[in-house]
């Protein structure tokens, strides 16, 4: 379903704020958490091969559901902000949205700083012309919050600090000149273009 339903806004924005939770944690601290669920595991009797597998297994699973994030995050159905309320998907919703874009950043920031290299040169910045222009500023500024954690990986913040000039000058100012070029007070997508304005 494309998650239409009245009320489904608010669950869709709760499961984005628990997933971007679970993203904050690396792959190897997802690894560590696995091992030591079949270990302690009572009823549990495997080899060492087979509990190998299943911590690898949990691995791809997380990339199957971050790529599937990603797809709703990028998605220009999505991002129809002319659509009436109650044709609208809750996966529309500014707040979710919002969301889906920090899950995305917290997972790339939380897998280390070669990982945000790749998600930021190798999908975001040469993807910028085919990307809803929400969802570029929304990953980008979230990017800018995670690596600012203690927690974050080391050489993260300086991995994001040295991408700021090709990200400001590729992204982020693109995306803030089309915001403020499509706006007028009497465009039926004035709030729309306000928000992406805002987050650029």
């Amino acid at each position: 379903r494309n998650g239409s339903e009245p009320g489904l806004t608010g669950h869709v924005q709760l499961l984005a704020t628990m997933a971007q939770r679970v993203a904050r944690r690396s792959p190897a601290m997802d690894r560590r958490l696995v091992a030591t669920c079949i270990s302690n595991a009572a009823q549990y009797h495997a080899s060492d091969v087979e509990a190998q597998a299943l911590i690898d297994l949990n691995l791809e699973i997380r990339e199957i559901v971050m790529g599937r994030i990603a797809a709703m995050a990028f998605d220009f159905s999505f991002h129809k902000q002319g659509l009436q309320s109650q044709n609208r998907s809750a996966f529309s919703d500014p707040v979710a949205m919002e969301k889906l874009c920090a899950v995305l950043a917290a997972n790339a920031v939380a897998s280390g700083p070669n990982a945000v290299n790749h998600f930021m040169k190798e999908w975001i910045i040469p993807s910028v012309p085919s990307l809803p222009p929400f969802a570029v500023a929304c990953v980008t500024y979230h990017l800018a919050i995670e690596a600012l954690s203690k927690t974050c990986p080391a050489g993260t913040k300086d991995m994001v600090q040295s991408l700021s000039h090709p990200v400001v000058g590729t992204v982020l100012a693109p995306v803030l000149v089309e915001a403020i070029g499509e706006n007028s007070s009497d465009s039926p997508n004035h709030g729309w273009h306000c928000r992406v304005a805002a987050v650029s």
